[in-house]
């Protein structure tokens, strides 16, 4: 299927999902206002060749409406989307109902996102900076368009995604996780800009150190009690 017909088919399918939607409509023209004067496939290529794990490609409100819903996490939850793009997805996320905040390390998209979101009046936060090195704001579910990073990236992510909260979520896109640290709960494939990805929820567990702690914690208190009594 080429570019154009994809483009088409997911449009008719926002459409059937949310063309009853006034907020809808209103992001489509606020994203088109907002960029039309960039070129988006100039900066993708430009921020690519400085770091290779950028890709650019957006996550259609309908595909983030059934991520949200498969999450288990009902409206008023945290959402984090590391590397939000022109925050398309944040700013759908806050129409959702959820608490949304983006970190994005390209200024150019970055700027196009602040401006959409405050043309339409949402409270809705965006960082910039290396997701591998700015601090996460805390969020019960975070959202990873990861299809290109490499395995390094990859393993260097895990480190940061293993502090999260336990039970928090994370949405990967054609990777899985370590068992150790993860449990995945749904796996499907969804449509994105580009094509579809293995879409996968996991829930942050106890790693093994985590619980040896937690245990070590319990026999102390254990012991106090017994000298107490």
């Amino acid at each position: 299927m080429n570019h154009l017909l994809w483009a088409f088919w997911l449009s008719l399918v926002e459409i059937l999902r949310f063309g009853y939607c006034v907020w809808w409509w209103r992001l489509r023209w606020a994203l088109w206002r907002e960029s039309r004067h960039l070129n988006l496939d100039h900066v993708s290529q430009a921020a690519a060749r400085r770091n290779p794990e950028l890709s650019y490609g957006e996550t259609p409100t309908a595909t983030l409406a059934r991520i949200l819903e498969l999450s288990e996490l009902s409206p008023g939850s945290s959402f984090l989307d590391l590397g939000c793009g022109r925050g398309a997805t944040v700013v759908a996320a806050d129409f959702l109902g959820y608490r949304a905040h983006g970190l994005e390390l390209v200024e150019e998209y970055l700027e196009v996102a602040r401006r959409v979101a405050g043309s339409l009046g949402r409270p809705v936060d965006f960082t910039q900076g290396d997701m591998l090195e700015v601090p996460w704001p805390e969020a019960e579910i975070s959202l990873l368009n990861s299809t290109e990073f490499s395995e390094e990236f990859r393993s260097k992510l895990v480190a940061r995604l293993e502090a999260l909260p336990l039970d928090s979520v994370v949405v990967t896109y054609d990777w899985e996780l370590p068992e150790s640290a993860f449990r995945e709960f749904c796996s499907l494939t969804l449509p994105v800009t580009r094509g579809t990805v293995d879409c996968r929820l996991f829930r942050r567990r106890c790693l093994r150190s985590e619980k040896a702690l937690s245990s070590a914690g319990d026999d102390r208190l254990g012991q106090r009690t017994d000298r107490t009594d």
